[in-house]
């Protein structure tokens, strides 16, 4: 999607939440109206029941007093929220609970009203409010990575009945740089495709000439020892290799972005931070047309990759031209934890490596085998539990693609290994 399609669909869901605030009946509101104008029309005139006169009465008492203290209190949240301005800077994790700086008046004063407060852009924000005195003070979680430049929030003004709500939008500047959150750091690429150390070379010997000296050292062979420096300085030299070319880095990283692929961009900056990846850094994502050589330009694209989830994997033809054939024999691709159109665009791509690549899967929830009593569930409440026939079913496509699969769940930092999978699939 393009930005000015970006820019466009932003103002028509601005202007849709504008019309939405002017509407102040909510749909059990709408209802109570249309029972008590029904009992007016119907059961009124010419009845003598009492019963039926109280209870339309009473409903029109509610709806009354309902609608006049949800729009007296909304016209106060508006001029108090104009004199309040708190530009929001900051850089933060995902899942890291963030004060705001950001206050609402509560109301606790006005009778029947209560306050919430709500983020329409970013749309992956949990907000939370504690009390403050007299006012909510905001914090907010954010579940996904990302750049934002601004704040778009709602603030809902509604009676305890749920009858009646009116919003009032505020939009505030920010600068907010969202990281996804850091794995436990457990598990490393399984990587298996090349022997060696990182200064081989695919074509020939890793080293040169013995032009180089040092002294002797126990365990060196005698015969690098060099005799006449040693009969003139009755000092023990021995020959050492010069290096023949100099070291690549030994992994080449690709990041694809797609749905549900926060867990894999927690355990690529993990893996990139911790340096398991290798000391030099060669790594490219989607929406990123440079390839990164430093571990703070591979975050930055991990994070602006989110904008391109709807195109992910088809940076990949991209990456393999842009990186020399040898380093790409050892090839890591972190992939999202649910199968989607960019798996075409990776398998297609796999027939110009040397070697074939590793996928790296990133889960993220409950893997207890154990099925639970059902007061355990009612009491403790629903857990986050991985779906574990789709996660079985998408593992056998990646792994018959051709290319090597690691397993890894995020909150353990550990790999799963095939025993473990078969274990999975045997519970389910």
């Amino acid at each position: 999607m393009s930005g000015q399609e970006q820019n466009s669909l932003s103002r028509a869901r601005r202007t849709l939440l504008l019309a939405r605030a002017l509407w102040p009946i909510t749909w059990p509101g709408l209802l109570l109206v249309l029972v008590a104008a029904a009992g007016m029309k119907f059961w009124w005139r010419g009845q003598q029941d009492f019963v039926v006169q109280g209870a339309v009465l009473v409903s029109f008492l509610v709806v009354v007093v309902g609608l006049f203290f949800v729009i007296l209190g909304a016209l106060y949240l508006h001029r108090s929220l104009r004199t309040l301005s708190h530009p929001l800077h900051c850089q933060l994790e995902t899942g890291e609970l963030h004060p705001t700086g950001f206050r609402v008046p509560r109301l606790k004063w006005w009778p029947f009203l209560q306050v919430r407060i709500h983020w329409e852009t970013p749309e992956n924000a949990e907000v939370i409010v504690s009390k403050d005195g007299g006012w909510w003070s905001e914090s907010v979680r954010l579940t996904e990575r990302g750049r934002y430049q601004s704040i778009l929030r709602r603030i809902t003004v509604r009676d305890i009945f749920g009858l009646f709500s009116i919003d009032v939008v505020k939009e505030s500047p920010a600068s907010l740089y969202v990281l996804p959150a850091l794995s436990q750091v457990g598990a490393a690429p399984d990587l298996r495709l090349t022997e060696g150390d990182g200064s081989s070379h695919p074509e020939g010997q890793p080293v040169g000439d013995y032009v180089e000296m040092r002294r002797y050292a126990p365990g060196d062979p005698l015969r690098l020892v060099i005799w006449k420096a040693y009969a003139r300085s009755r000092k023990m030299l021995v020959r050492m290799p010069e290096r023949a070319i100099t070291a690549m880095p030994s992994t080449a990283a690709f990041f694809v972005a797609g749905q549900d692929d926060e867990n894999s961009a927690s355990v690529a900056r993990t893996m990139l931070e911790s340096g398991i990846l290798g000391g030099e850094v060669l790594f490219g994502a989607d929406g990123t047309p440079e390839i990164a050589h430093d571990t703070e330009g591979a975050i930055e694209s991990i994070v602006d990759s989110i904008n391109h989830r709807a195109i992910g994997g088809q940076d990949f033809s991209r990456f393999i031209r842009q990186v020399d054939s040898a380093q790409l024999g050892r090839c890591v691709i972190f992939v999202p934890g649910r199968s989607g159109p960019w798996l075409a665009s990776i398998i297609d791509n796999f027939s110009e490596l040397p070697a074939p690549p590793l996928l790296v899967v990133a889960v993220d929830g409950d893997l207890n085998l154990e099925k639970k009593h059902w007061s355990t569930r009612l009491f403790e409440g629903a857990s986050d539990e991985i779906d574990l026939p789709d996660l079985m079913a998408y593992h056998a496509k990646l792994e018959a693609s051709g290319a090597q699969v690691q397993l890894i769940h995020r909150g353990d930092g550990r790999t799963l290994g095939p025993s473990e999978l078969l274990a999975f699939g045997a519970a389910s």
